[in-house]
């Protein structure tokens, strides 16, 4: 892979991580805006915590970039681009879900909280604990095998 090509997935990635974050501000003003009329939306604070963790653990990744390109170097590039990718796409729909929920929660409908907390818990970890395994692989030995532990 060459460097600039590296550099343009830096930027895609930086790019993406941005958007989340922009996403969850714009999320944060229409919660902060429902409950100054009395509507209750803590709890789609609560369940946008899970969102946050998963955006900060990929962006963890890309300050790890020297080892990521190392990786991507020696050949393990296209599954871990296509996990990051999906990853930062399941927080994008996770952030449109909530605010769709924020939403209703102002017409006066109310989603099964339980559910939607357990759900949400689930996925969050199936994706921290993908992007643990991401890392994992970005400790190479120098010739395009991970190093050991």
């Amino acid at each position: 892979m060459a460097s600039s090509e590296f550099q343009a997935q830096l930027a895609w990635w930086l790019e993406a991580h941005m958007s989340l974050a922009s996403d969850l501000v714009r999320l944060q003003q229409l919660r902060d805006g429902l409950s100054r009329k009395g509507r209750k939306t803590e709890r789609i604070r609560l369940l946008a915590v899970r969102v946050e963790r998963v955006r900060d653990a990929l962006y963890g990744l890309y300050w790890r970039s020297s080892d990521v390109h190392r990786m991507l170097l020696a050949g393990g590039g296209r599954s871990f681009e296509r996990d990051v990718q999906h990853g930062y796409d399941w927080c994008s729909r996770t952030i449109a879900r909530l605010r769709s929920i924020a939403l209703e929660v102002c017409d006066g409908t109310s989603p099964d909280w339980g559910a939607l907390a357990r759900e949400l818990d689930d996925a969050a970890e199936f994706w921290l604990q993908r992007v643990e395994r991401l890392v994992v692989p970005a400790r190479f030995d120098g010739r395009g095998s991970p190093a050991p532990r």
